[in-house]
């Protein structure tokens, strides 16, 4: 399911011109690939091939993948770097976006909504026995069940839930303190944020 949905995402962020940064890289002042390695190690998933990528897009946003795929816009290397290129605020950033990875947020999400369409096949197909219409029903309920790729794709191209999000900021801060950066900023970036949110 994490190679499926990252499938999926990496595609999107190709079409966005993404490309791997290099270990030895310097972007915006800053050694991204390291900051991720020390991250990943205090996660609860260590041994996952956690790998930073830069796209296009000027505004500041990140993302990571189930697969460990970390992804940075230009936009969010240009706003640190117009704040200071300082390594801990990059590593709030990136420690939110590897917590989605860790938790399996969206991994949940697509076994979630999985087991609501088998309940739905589920009913229309007792529905349908019950009319005496089984062959009908047999086929509602074998699309129902074999829509996994429409599936996958839903699942990727979705938000997290408000929960999610929060679980993502305080597993985030953990693993900010865990890897030695400091955890204020956090709150620094949280409040300056809100000058992008659209009314």
């Amino acid at each position: 399911i994490e190679r499926a949905i990252s499938a999926v995402q990496a595609s999107d962020f190709a079409r966005q011109g993404s490309r791997p940064i290099g270990r030895d890289e310097r972007l915006g002042g800053f050694d991204v690939q390291p900051v991720v390695d020390r991250l990943s190690r205090v996660t609860e998933r260590p041994s996952l091939a956690y790998r930073a990528f830069l796209y296009q897009d000027d505004d500041p946003n990140a993302a990571a993948l189930a697969d460990g795929r970390v992804y940075l816009s230009t936009g969010m290397l240009a706003y640190l770097a117009g704040r200071g290129s300082r390594a801990d605020e990059l590593a709030c950033i990136l420690s939110h976006e590897l917590a989605h990875t860790v938790a399996q947020h969206l991994v949940k999400r697509y076994r979630m909504l999985q087991q609501q369409q088998l309940l739905m096949a589920l009913v229309a197909a007792g529905a349908a026995a019950a009319t005496r219409d089984a062959g009908t029903g047999a086929q509602q309920a074998g699309q129902l069940a074999l829509d996994a790729a429409s599936l996958v794709r839903d699942i990727a191209n979705s938000g997290y839930s408000q929960e999610q999000e929060l679980e993502a900021d305080q597993l985030g801060i953990r693993y900010v303190i865990r890897a030695g950066f400091d955890p204020r900023t956090a709150l620094d970036l949280l409040q300056d944020f809100t000058r992008f949110e659209h009314p």
